[in-house]
């Protein structure tokens, strides 16, 4: 019996080749790079329903995975859903640190979905992450100055001003100026108004408006007279439809006022006195008829006087003395002239008289002159960090905190004012916060002991790191061995757990 072989020479190819597409979808990672990218295609072309699906399969067989939650963000913000997108983008900075950076735009889409909180939560994570973005401190800012919360607004607005450098950015003067005017800070509010008018020509009504409403708070009318004029000009009929609409009422009673009382001055100094010149006129009249005067106008006493001082008095014919043949001449020293007395002492300045209002203690005098010190010269970072000391005194670490910032955006260098900031920061901020600028600090001026103390320090309290604190005790012992805190820091050391 003979057997022939069959012959499968044509179908082992087609068969081969699923056999290995099967193999191929056999592998979950396979597969879920091929779907991914299917996902990806279809966003792009603009199927957002189909790639939702496919998406929603993702993450129930692959749940927490960062790529499949922001894709499906990506997809619900094509289709418009921004609370959607927002929500994954959200989780998938949660999920996968590689996709922090979503936590901004997640941000965003709260924002335009009305949830000033959860956006303001969102960006607080975004911020941790990356605490060097400018553009998110100036999102965060705005947030908080929607929600009135004007004191720590300021704060973040001057976190993006440290990271735009040392001058300041002229476009947000009139933002920051108008968070100072509703915190009430109207020195500080005048200062960054007056930088928008000078440098943003975009914010000049914003600029001239903030400095209406600072100079009429204020009671400077004149200068709120000046700006007014101006308004009227360049905006006619912009005061009116405000709410500076009664300042400027005020302002021309104020004014009316003021030509009135210049008209009484005018009057008075204009005025003849012709009372007064009458009873000069009458008191110089001279009586007519018998007269005591002799010849050149003398009264006869008057002479008699004269007579008795060139004779020697009236009884100086009695007893006349002989004239001595030689006079004997005196010679009388003149009188050393006195010494002038010395220049008195130069008046103190503003800013001497606000250091010593606070080293007696009173603060409500303090802090004003310390304003107007600023006012006298707003790029002094000396001025700015002894106000700050002084509202850290008081107990006010919020308005301690926006000082000390803007005396580091002056001198970005100086460890003195690092040091001031970190100390504000303990008392006004999160423990989180504090760690994260105290490990920025750290970056920046790695070789100062007073910074890789206070880095022992905050890593060795309660729930810290203890490994970390002793490795910088032991930094700081090797550093400075000479250094004042060197025995507290050995002690501390020896405590650690």
């Amino acid at each position: 019996m003979v057997f022939r072989s069959r012959s499968f020479s044509g179908p082992i190819f087609p068969l081969l080749f699923i056999t290995l597409i099967l193999l191929g979808c056999g592998d979950p990672e396979t597969r879920f790079e091929q779907e991914m990218e299917r996902a990806g295609l279809l966003i792009e072309q603009g199927q957002y329903d189909p790639a939702i699906e496919i998406l929603n399969d993702l993450n129930e067989r692959f749940p927490d995975r960062g790529a499949v939650l922001f894709e499906m963000g990506r997809a619900y913000e094509g289709a418009g859903v921004g609370l959607f997108a927002a929500l994954y983008y959200e989780q998938a900075g949660q999920a996968d640190a590689d996709y922090a950076d979503s936590f901004f735009t997640s941000a965003r889409f709260y924002r335009a979905e009305g949830d000033r909180e959860q956006a303001l939560a969102v960006v607080d994570d975004y911020l941790e992450q990356y605490p060097d973005d400018a553009e998110a401190w100036r999102f965060s800012a705005e947030l908080l100055g929607e929600g009135q919360r004007f004191q720590s607004a300021l704060s973040a607005h001057l976190r993006a001003e440290r990271l735009d450098g040392p001058s300041r950015n002229p476009d947000y003067a009139a933002t920051m100026g108008e968070l100072y005017l509703d915190a009430g800070n109207l020195a500080q509010a005048e200062v960054h108004f007056q930088t928008a008018l000078d440098d943003a020509p975009g914010d000049r009504f914003r600029a001239l408006m903030g400095l209406l409403g600072t100079t009429y708070r204020q009671e400077n009318y004149p200068r709120a007279e000046e700006i007014l004029t101006i308004l009227n000009e360049e905006f006619p009929g912009a005061v009116e439809s405000s709410a500076l609409a009664i300042a400027q009422e005020q302002l021309r009673i104020w004014r009316m006022q003021q030509d009135e009382l210049d008209r009484q001055i005018a009057a008075l100094e204009n005025r003849p006195d012709s009372a007064t010149a009458e009873d000069t006129a009458e008191g110089e009249a001279e009586p007519e008829g018998d007269s005591d005067e002799g010849e050149e106008g003398q009264t006869v006493e008057e002479a008699v006087v004269e007579t008795e001082s060139q004779t020697g008095g009236k009884f100086a014919g009695l007893d006349p003395e002989p004239e001595s043949d030689s006079v004997e001449v005196v010679e009388v020293e003149a009188p050393e002239p006195e010494p002038e007395p010395p220049p008195p002492p130069p008046e103190p300045t503003t800013f001497e008289k606000a250091v010593a209002a606070r080293e007696e203690g009173d603060f409500d005098r303090a802090v004003p002159l310390f304003w107007k010190a600023v006012q006298e010269d707003p790029e002094d970072d000396v001025v700015w960090a002894e106000l700050s000391a002084t509202y850290l005194m008081e107990g006010d670490p919020e308005n301690a905190e926006i000082a000390i910032l803007e005396a580091l955006r002056r001198a970005p260098d100086s460890l003195q004012y690092t040091l001031s900031y970190l100390n504000v920061v303990q008392q006004s901020r999160s423990h989180a916060r504090f760690m994260e600028e105290l490990e920025n600090a750290y970056t920046r001026i790695p070789n100062s002991p007073d910074i890789v103390l206070a880095m022992a320090r905050a890593y060795g309290q309660p729930g810290g790191n203890p490994a970390n604190a002793a490795y910088f005790y032991r930094e700081f012992l090797e550093m400075a061995p000479s250094h004042p805190e060197v025995v507290a820091a050995r002690r501390e050391l020896n405590a650690l757990p």
